[in-house]
């Protein structure tokens, strides 16, 4: 059985992979919809991923771009 990923799961690879320097600050993020197809999943999957990244500022999202923003992030305690 072929599962597709979760909201979760997407959520925490991307978030680990801005944190580990894969999507350096001020890089561009691939596109919801170049995620979407990568992942098996919707694009409103994909949106409410990098809009929940925003909420916590590891990204900035504009119109037709997302962006890395790490430099607001601090570490955990």
């Amino acid at each position: 059985m072929n599962t597709k990923p979760s909201y979760k799961s997407i959520y925490d690879i991307l978030k680990k992979d801005i944190l580990d320097g894969v999507y350096p600050t001020g890089s561009l993020l691939p596109t919801e919809l170049t995620l979407a197809d990568q992942y098996s999943v919707s694009r409103p999957t994909i949106a409410k991923v990098y809009n929940q990244l925003q909420a916590e500022g590891y990204i900035t999202k504009k119109k037709d771009w997302v962006l890395s923003s790490t430099t607001n992030i601090l570490p955990p305690h």
